[in-house]
């Protein structure tokens, strides 16, 4: 259990920081399914990239957090030789998990509130 959720941790921290990191450049598309999906966020190509620009400081935090949890719990598993479950391996799983699910929801905050200001900023430049 805790090398499995360890590099399933791992893998959930860098998919979190590349999509992110990805999609602030302008290199990752709107229309594929990944990256922070909303229907303010893929309302224009503008509101896409400034959403993930905006959301990318907190999903880096939210993957660095998530890859120490993973290091961890990769460490944990490798040093238990216990027929059970350790309560450690137990705790580490639950808090690294629980990290990505509870952290995307102020990452979906930060890249909805990122596309309505690009979409404000647009409306302001248009001549009346």
């Amino acid at each position: 259990m805790g090398l499995t959720g360890g590099i399933g941790l791992l893998a959930c921290a860098a998919a979190i920081y590349f999509s992110t990191w990805a999609a602030a450049r302008g290199s990752l598309p709107r229309g594929i399914g990944i990256g922070i999906r909303t229907a303010t966020t893929q309302h224009s190509d503008e509101a896409w990239v400034a959403a993930h620009r905006a959301a990318l400081p907190c999903a880096s935090v939210l993957a660095a957090i998530a890859g120490v949890l993973g290091i961890a719990l990769m460490v944990a598993g490798a040093l238990s030789f216990a027929d059970t479950v350790p309560p450690m391996i137990v705790v580490l799983f639950v808090l690294g998990y629980g990290v990505v699910l509870i952290g995307a929801w102020p990452l979906v905050r930060i890249a909805n509130n990122g596309a309505l200001d690009a979409g404000s900023a647009r409306e302001q430049e248009r001549p009346s």
